[in-house]
């Protein structure tokens, strides 16, 4: 994955075109034979997701995608390793997230390779552990042997000497975030009280943004524009997209953090069937 940089100043000869602000593009190399594909191809198996949640009370459970990957003989699984790594914190958490986000989403191959260096993360479980099928699309899953602490994980499997990872935040607070370009509206609830979390605050990374929830869980506000980024289509108009990341903090001082920008994998087929923001109560 490269990124040019155009200056302002840039002047074309024999004109009097010039640029007048930085102009920035990315672009990801691909094959010698110039077929559009990227050396290596796209991974045969990988998580559906980013980043994943799960309560102190149940083992997490992860979504993963491979649709032609191969089982172990004729089963419907596959038996993999994994290496459960624990962030000191959440600024950690987030750091981490914003390196996988900071690979845009049509750059399969790249972001697909991503990986957080776990030279300096504490290892917090490994075990082996079966990957199911689920159907005939190429869905899988793989449920933890038992539950983790609250905090903030990194997830790391490797398949065909090639590895996996994935984010984790295992917490008793659990927030449905809808967002459009005006307003927010936050759901918060506590997934141990099986009750919304009154008086929790809703923060966002970025974004100067402070609300708190009602008695019903409920936070409503506008959207502030640091969270929506336009971008400019060379056909024409205009996209929009969600950046940045939305933290709700009950009044214990736990937390959950809600992403806010593209999380799935690319090659998830049907991803968005599985779409939702943190645990839905």
């Amino acid at each position: 994955l490269y990124t040019v940089t155009l200056k302002a100043g840039v002047t074309v000869a024999g004109s009097e075109l010039e640029t007048t602000a930085d102009y920035r593009f990315q672009f990801e190399t691909g094959s010698e034979e110039r077929t559009g594909e990227t050396p290596g191809g796209p991974p045969r198996l990988q998580f559906s997701r980013l980043t994943w949640e799960s309560s102190t009370g149940e083992a997490p459970a992860l979504a993963l995608f491979g649709y032609d990957a191969p089982d172990s003989g004729q089963s419907s699984k596959l038996t993999l390793p994994f290496t459960v790594y624990r962030f000191a914190g959440m600024d950690e958490f987030l750091s981490a997230l914003d390196e996988f986000t900071s690979v845009p989403t049509w750059a399969r191959v790249t972001r697909s390779k991503m990986t957080i260096d776990t030279e300096r993360l504490e290892k917090a479980a490994s075990f082996a552990a079966d990957v199911h099928q689920i159907g005939e699309f190429g869905d899988r899953y793989v449920l933890f042997p038992e539950p983790l602490a609250a905090g903030y994980y990194l997830v790391d499997a490797t398949f065909e000497k090639r590895p996996m990872q994935s984010l984790l935040q295992v917490t008793d607070v659990a927030a449905y975030v809808s967002l459009s370009g005006t307003s927010t509206l936050v759901w918060a609830n506590d997934v141990v009280a099986k009750s919304p979390l009154r008086g929790a605050t809703v923060t966002a990374t970025g974004a100067t943004l402070s609300a708190a929830t009602d008695a019903t869980g409920v936070a409503a506000f506008n959207t502030p524009n640091d969270l929506i980024e336009l971008r400019s289509s060379p056909y024409g108009y205009t996209t929009t997209k969600t950046v940045g990341n939305l933290i709700v903090t009950a009044a214990d001082g736990r937390k959950v953090v809600v992403p806010l920008a593209d999380i799935f994998s690319e090659y998830k087929y049907f991803g968005f069937r599985e779409y939702g923001f943190v645990g839905d109560p």
